[in-house]
Order: C-alpha cells, then sequence, then structure tokens
C-alpha cells in the first residue's frame, strides 16, 4: 500500500500567492483608495502617517492569501466586456484642501452603461439561498463607485457578481449618492493625522493579512494581539 506524507506548501507557491494578493501596504500618501476608506480607519492612518510596517510570515496565513488571491484569478472574467480595470479619481475638499480619493472598477460595460463588480466567496449559492447576499459593505463599494465614476462615464446601472468555483450570482445595485459618505470618512482621518490621534481600529478577519498587526496591538481599541507570526520589521 502506498504511503504518502502531508509537507509545507513550496516556498516559491506561497511567495507567489504572496504577490498576486498584493501583501504590502501601499505607499499612497496623497489619497485613498475606495479599499482604505471602507476598511480599518487606523490602517489607513498608518499607510497616510507611513508607519513601518511588517513583513508577515505567509506561511502562518496561506489558507487566506489563497482565498483571496483565487478571487484574481476568477476576475480574468472581466475579459468578457472591453472596458475593464477602468480608474478614476473623485477630489474632495478638507480643510481648504483638495484631497483626491481613487477608485478602479473591475469592469464597465457602455452599451448598459453598467459598472460591475466581482466577488469571490465560498459557497455563493447557500449563501443567497440564507439571504446574506449581497453584502452590505460590497453594496455600498459599488454605490460609491457609482458617485466616483459618474462624472467620468454615463452610470445608470450598478451591478455585483458573486462567484465561486460552481456557482455565478448577480445582483442589481440601487444607485445613491455617497458624496457625504466619501466627506465624513476622508475628514475622520484627516483629522485624526492632523491631530496625531490615532482612530481605532476595526477588528475583522483581513487582520490576519494586515502588515501593521504588531503597532496595531500595542495601542488600545485595536487587535488584542498579533495575528500571525512576523518575519522581520521594516524600518
Amino acid at each position: 500500500m502506498r504511503r504518502t506524507q502531508q509537507i509545507k506548501t513550496p516556498d516559491k507557491i506561497i511567495e507567489f500567492l504572496g504577490r498576486e494578493n498584493r501583501i504590502y501596504p501601499a505607499r499612497n500618501t496623497m489619497g485613498y483608495s475606495v479599499s482604505a476608506l471602507l476598511g480599518c480607519p487606523r490602517k489607513a492612518f498608518f499607510q497616510k502617517t507611513r508607519t513601518s510596517f511588517e513583513k508577515i510570515d505567509l506561511t502562518q496565513v496561506e489558507d487566506n492569501i489563497w482565498r483571496t488571491t483565487r478571487g484574481n484569478f476568477l476576475h480574468q472574467i472581466t475579459q468578457a466586456y472591453s472596458w475593464n480595470e477602468l480608474e478614476g479619481k473623485y477630489t474632495v475638499s478638507i480643510n481648504g484642501e483638495d484631497i483626491p480619493v481613487f477608485g478602479r472598477l473591475d469592469c464597465y460595460d457602455p452599451e448598459e452603461k453598467n459598472i460591475i463588480e466581482f466577488k469571490t466567496m465560498d459557497n455563493v449559492s447557500k449563501s443567497t439561498s440564507e439571504g446574506l447576499l449581497p453584502f452590505d459593505s460590497h453594496i455600498k463599494q459599488i454605490q460609491i463607485y457609482g458617485t466616483i465614476f459618474e462624472n467620468i462615464i454615463p452610470v445608470e446601472k450598478l451591478t455585483i457578481v458573486y462567484l465561486d468555483m460552481n456557482d455565478v450570482v448577480s445582483f442589481e445595485i440601487q444607485k445613491e449618492d455617497m458624496s457625504n459618505w466619501i466627506i465624513s470618512k476622508v475628514t475622520a482621518i484627516e483629522n485624526a493625522i492632523k491631530s496625531k490621534e490615532m482612530p481605532d481600529g476595526q477588528v475583522n478577519s483581513f487582520c490576519k493579512l494586515c502588515n501593521y498587526q504588531t503597532t496595531c496591538s500595542n495601542n488600545k481599541n485595536g487587535i488584542e494581539k498579533p495575528l500571525s507570526v512576523l518575519e522581520a520589521r521594516r524600518r
């Protein structure tokens, strides 16, 4: 009888998944991405203030990076449309300063004037039958895209498409002006930077892939302890 033994995933595969998952934080100090505004305000604070970040030991979170990187592969479905990965900029005035907010669309259908956002997850059919989809955060995200891009391209429809390895489920989302929400989020982070008062952390499942875990856990109202082993600290 043949005997096999489970081994660790080869290092080069893990490194590849980390690169595909953009595991290191962006250094855009000139403005904010939509994902930064939707995510943890403390992480956005760290990025804007150029806080030293840590290199994650990817072997400790390989399940997480595979799930998120898998989404990048499935996103190749955007090639079904001639317009994909469209970038846009939306400017807000905070304390007399113009601050850009950047958005990037998964894809846009010019015939339907439809912004389409793809989301990958496990058990799409089950989540749909249980009434969990579409997620509130995903609705807010595509509504923000609608606000950012409606002065750049015609926008009449918003669509979220959920995919897993077996199913595709789509939802049409109502348009909503998110201008005040954007201004409120940017103002809160900018005021925190100006006052040098770190905002509260938003603890969630993405903390395992965050490069600021130790710094966050050493300050109140963040994660209690680092959730992954850290190889080194980049200074």
